[in-house]
């Protein structure tokens, strides 16, 4: 185990809740290790949650309904938005409880998939202001040409608007371009890892990014 190579016994450990998101592209790998994380520390003892977006049951038949069309229209933005609020409240409350709360998907994806949609991204940012800023945002960067490769193995019978080439061109472009301009007052921590590696590599860079959050 990565905790014993760095010192720390198998015990409880009592710490402090976080918010910890996964971010990255269509076949990143992010959502394995979002669910590998939670079961690390779940094996270590820490109190440890997964968590998605888009979030709430009532709403996800809406926002899948409005996902792949109503270009330039803002319902999905909103809907989304609606969901994340709900999300947020209850984020807040499991991180009070002590739990570290590892979210696939936030913030990061709705200014990459709403601006696909034609949705400006001062507008994205102004319905998403009362988001909670995560202790670490982890992006799984994987290049474009690798991503296909995957997509074409596991979403081979998958149509969908997002998953269009174009559509995936883009998707690589703006994840780039936000990264790069990352406000880390504003939204928290932003680690960059490449996923081109096996995913146990991925989920050791990930473990020892966050170790000093779990003494």
């Amino acid at each position: 185990m990565i905790m014993e190579e760095k010192g720390l016994k198998q015990k409880d450990v009592k710490v402090k809740g976080r918010f910890i998101v996964l971010e990255g592209g269509h076949g990143s790998g992010k959502t394995t290790q979002a669910k590998m994380l939670v079961k690390y520390l779940q094996d270590n003892r820490v109190k440890a949650r997964y968590t998605k977006e888009p979030y709430g049951d009532d709403l996800i038949p809406l926002m899948s309904k409005y996902s792949d069309d109503l270009l330039d229209s803002p319902v999905l933005m909103y809907l989304l938005a609606a969901s994340r609020c709900i999300h947020v409240r209850d984020i807040k409350c499991w991180i009070d409880n002590g739990e570290f709360v590892v979210c696939d998907r936030y913030i990061l994806s709705s200014w990459v998939y709403q601006q696909i949609q034609g949705i400006p991204l001062n507008m994205i940012r102004r319905v998403n202001s009362f988001v909670l800023k995560p202790h670490t945002t982890f992006y799984i960067n994987v290049p474009l040409k690798e991503r296909l490769v995957r997509l074409r193995r596991t979403h081979r019978n998958r149509k969908s608007f997002f998953l269009e080439n174009d559509k995936l061109t883009k998707e690589q472009e703006l994840y780039n371009c936000l990264t790069r301009d990352w406000s880390e007052k504003r939204y928290g921590r932003l680690v960059i890892i490449s996923g081109e590696v096996s995913a146990t590599e991925v989920h050791k860079k990930v473990v020892n990014y966050l170790i000093d959050e779990i003494k």
